[in-house]
């Protein structure tokens, strides 16, 4: 087992303190999510009564509907998390004859 000195030290220190227990698995602490699942839920409801968002008007929806400011980067974090992605449009060129790839192979 490749364990540090200091982790060894951090072990013993909990078990004279606490006993067994003191070397079970803790649950990990953070910071609180600010968008509950149930949150998460509502937005991806709303996001499906529109086809086409921004990642901006993502952001001003989230802040609207749950009073959160989230970075643009996060917003696109969060979309992918409720299972959205980005897709950009395929943009047709107007100009282009209807049958371009026949003229194409012609020549």
């Amino acid at each position: 087992m490749r364990t540090t000195e200091r982790t060894v030290y951090t072990w013993k220190k909990r078990y004279e303190r606490e006993g067994f227990e003191g070397l079970k698995t803790r649950k990990k602490t953070g910071r609180n999510r600010r968008l509950s699942d149930d949150d998460l839920k509502d937005l991806k409801r709303r996001l499906k009564e529109r086809d086409y968002w921004t990642t901006r008007e993502v952001r001003n929806l989230i802040e609207d509907a749950f009073d959160v400011e989230f970075t643009l980067r996060h917003v696109s974090r969060i979309l992918r998390k409720i299972g959205m992605n980005y897709q950009k449009p395929y943009v047709n060129d107007l100009k282009r004859p209807g049958d371009a790839e026949n003229i194409l192979k012609k020549d």
